[in-house]
């Protein structure tokens, strides 16, 4: 029954571990690792639809502003909270990882995309990002908090 099967020689067994090793070795220590094979996703949101879902759970989400602070202070939408990108790398063990969705918001929707990818990079799965930032959230006229100016 089995006298179809060929035994295989010490020689084929080494020609095919080091065939082995060598595409590993090629993968590893060449560029050919940071390719992408199957583009990730990212989960956007627009203002709307999350305003109206944060406000009916406020308690299910953690909505972040990744732009500077001195652009947070001018102008934010409410509910907010300002961890500034150059911040998240100190930050992001203290966000949670179940029990609440973390919204990003950013100035036009790129820079919360990054933090995205970031957070993504280290697990997160409970994210997602406003489309087109601050300045959509405005377009849809929800509210924001501007910041006082002094006229004298």
């Amino acid at each position: 029954m089995l006298s179809h099967i060929r035994r295989i020689s010490l020689q084929e067994l080494v020609l095919f571990s080091i065939a082995v090793l060598l595409t590993a070795f090629t993968i590893f220590f060449t560029p050919l690792r940071y390719n992408i094979l199957v583009e990730p996703k990212i989960k956007s949101v627009d203002p709307e639809s999350i305003y109206v879902n944060m406000n009916l759970n406020p308690e299910k989400y953690l909505f972040i502003d990744v732009r500077s602070i001195t652009d947070y202070q001018k102008l934010h939408a409410k509910g907010s909270v300002s961890i500034p990108i150059a911040q998240l790398y100190d930050k992001w063990r203290e966000l949670p990882r179940r029990n609440q969705e973390i919204v990003l918001i950013c100035g036009g929707g790129r820079l919360s995309g990054v933090a995205f990818f970031f957070l993504q990079h280290f697990g997160f799965n409970n994210i997602m990002h406003v489309t087109g930032g601050i300045d959509n959230w405005v377009l849809n006229n929800l509210p924001v908090v501007l910041q006082e100016t002094s006229t004298q």
